[in-house]
């Protein structure tokens, strides 16, 4: 699992003194992953979500994935904010390169 939760990573901070020693990790956003080579399937990355400001929104961005195919589970954080999302209005979590396009599937993963 791959969690860009902000809340349960400045909770797990706490949780382990760190946010004593690092200050600036109270107010720390984990707001994006860059994964060069995306190795198996069934993984779960658990990412913030927000359909009205989508400046909020975790993105994944993904280069390749050499060991073929995979299927992988988006979790969002707060499910409550995708009332306005529609055909006309996506929101948009991964960018996925050309060598990696065709290889990587993403579903729903639900809380």
């Amino acid at each position: 699992i791959v969690d860009l939760f902000d809340e349960d990573a400045q909770t797990r901070w706490e949780a382990v003194g760190l946010e004593e020693r690092y200050k600036a990790l109270k107010t720390a956003q984990l707001d994006y992953l860059l994964i060069d080579d995306l190795k198996g399937q069934n993984g779960v990355f658990r990412l913030d979500m927000n359909d009205r400001d989508k400046s909020q929104t975790d993105m994944i961005y993904i280069l390749d994935s050499t060991e073929g195919t995979g299927l992988h589970h988006i979790e969002a954080y707060n499910d409550n904010n995708f009332g306005a999302v529609s055909y006309d209005n996506p929101l948009r979590f991964a960018t996925v390169a050309a060598p990696a396009a065709d290889k990587l599937n993403f579903r729903d993963k639900m809380n």
